[in-house]
């Protein structure tokens, strides 16, 4: 273990200013990172030895502090960490991704009580490891970011175990302030992103530049001859989630509970999200029948009709007040397997008040945003193999602004960073920033998922995940976006 990962596992007590800032300060100024990783001592202290390691977990002195304010409110002893936190005779000889901590050991009755002072000397510390360039989502040897080893389920499920009123606040501060790292870190990278580096050239680095593009171009012709032979190889070698053409020619599968791809078995629509989906149909209507809203024909579209489920749920809010008002249901569909589904059920095939939109919304919306005649009161957003940055934030959005009516809602399936439940409370700020941008607001409702997949893939009885490759939803709770002109 590095003497700052031994600093930071907060041996000395009280946490003094004094002691912890300028130590700290004394070796991040002095070259030792603020990433350095307990993984980079192990490789370093292995170099000799002729063993050969693949770490791929990063274990920073964020996790190292976490985890050890974690155990001290808890009651816990953190003396083994500075032996080491991870065992290295655990470690396999040819592929070190296994790794061990020692047994905790309990010391104290009751958990540490952090005064004040030692509250805001915390955070101070923390404060000065992300001036120093501290990552907010690596994940280290338990496979844990650092919001996870301070909270387990997120901030907006649990409420924090600790010893006393301060530790409380002390946890819930810490989170934030990691949730508000990881926020200014993806809107930063963004930006960068965004800037164009222009570099002054010499003339003849001009003149080879358009020789080698020319090169460029007739190899570029080859390959393309060559592509048109191995297509559906790597159609079948590619990740249909990854990119929306793969995902458009892999063939789909309907089970009872689920759709899937028929060769990978990934899930792309479960069964599961039906309680989701029925308040998902409320809030996208919660304007269309209100008193004061005008008494033209209500338009509802939903993008992506999978199993047809949220379709359902505003089917019958929608029929069940015909009377009142009349409606037409929209629904933009792109896979042709999905399609040739909703064509053969003459539910939905034969309903005069459902019109099909076949092909990708970037295509079908924009034909009915450019003729402008057609806008909606509420509208729902659930695809598969895209993705938030290159199509909600860059196009969708727009389409959105354009096609919605001034008191109409829009909502999406939110499983942004759902996969870890410190990366969907980021990600879950980051949108509401994001729509602000467009005249929108974004409201949440916490939504307890007590039969989500993941209690069910716990259990040994109906396993939600039973059959499919990879979940796409690893959280307890769901934050359900209600979206509005401000």
């Amino acid at each position: 273990m590095s003497e700052l990962h031994e600093l930071l596992t907060l041996p000395k007590l009280p946490i003094t200013k004094d002691y912890y800032i300028k130590t700290l300060q004394y070796y991040l100024s002095n070259g030792i990172p603020a990433t350095y990783t307990l993984e980079n001592v192990i490789e370093y202290n292995n170099t000799d030895t002729g063993r050969t390691l693949n770490l791929t977990t990063n274990t920073t002195p964020l996790h190292t502090l976490s985890r050890s304010i974690s155990l001290l409110s808890n009651g816990y002893n953190t003396d083994y960490l500075k032996d080491g936190m991870l065992n290295i005779d655990t470690v396999d000889d040819q592929q070190a991704t296994k790794l061990k901590m020692y047994p905790v050991t309990k010391r104290l009755s009751s958990g540490y009580e952090f005064n004040e002072e030692e509250c805001q000397t915390i955070l101070d510390i923390i404060n000065l490891l992300f001036e120093y360039g501290a990552g907010w989502n690596f994940l280290d040897f338990e496979n844990k970011t650092i919001g996870n080893l301070i909270y387990n389920e997120g901030i907006g499920s649990v409420t924090a175990v600790a010893a006393s009123a301060n530790n409380t606040i002390l946890l819930n501060n810490i989170y934030l302030r990691f949730v508000e790292a990881g926020i200014a870190t993806e809107l930063l990278f963004r930006k960068v992103e965004e800037v164009e580096w222009i570099e002054e050239k010499e003339e003849k680095e001009i003149e080879r530049e358009e020789e080698e593009e020319e090169e460029e171009k007739t190899a570029a012709a080859t390959e393309e001859q060559m592509n048109k032979n191995t297509n559906n190889l790597d159609i079948q070698e590619q990740n249909p989630a990854d990119n929306q053409s793969v995902f458009l020619e892999t063939p789909l599968e309907y089970t009872d509970s689920s759709l899937i791809t028929k060769n990978n078995k990934d899930g792309v629509m479960m069964d599961w999200e039906s309680d989701i989906m029925h308040i998902a149909a409320e809030t996208v209507l919660s304007s269309a029948y209100q008193e004061d809203n005008d008494k033209e024909c209500i338009n509802v579209l939903n993008i992506g009709f999978g199993m047809g489920i949220i379709d359902a749920f505003i089917e019958n809010i929608c029929a069940s007040n015909n009377d009142k008002k009349k409606y037409r249901h929209y629904i933009c569909e792109a896979h042709p397997d999905v399609i040739a589904r909703f064509e053969n059920d003459p539910i939905w095939s034969k309903n005069p008040n459902i019109i099909l939109l076949k092909g990708r919304w970037q295509d079908t919306l924009n034909t009915i945003l450019d003729q402008g005649d057609i806008f909606f009161d509420g509208i729902y957003y659930d695809t598969f193999s895209e993705h938030y940055n290159q199509d909600m934030l860059n196009d969708l959005y727009d389409v959105v602004v354009g096609l919605l009516k001034p008191k109409g809602v829009f909502s999406f399936f939110n499983g942004l960073g759902a996969d870890n439940p410190f990366f969907y409370d980021v990600y879950k700020e980051i949108v509401v920033l994001d729509l602000q941008n467009y005249g929108l607001t974004c409201e949440y409702k916490l939504i307890k998922l007590d039969s989500s997949a993941e209690n069910c893939k716990k259990n040994n009885g109906d396993i939600v995940w039973d059959g499919v490759k990879q979940s796409y939803f690893n959280c307890k709770y769901y934050y359900h976006p209600k979206i509005s002109f401000m």
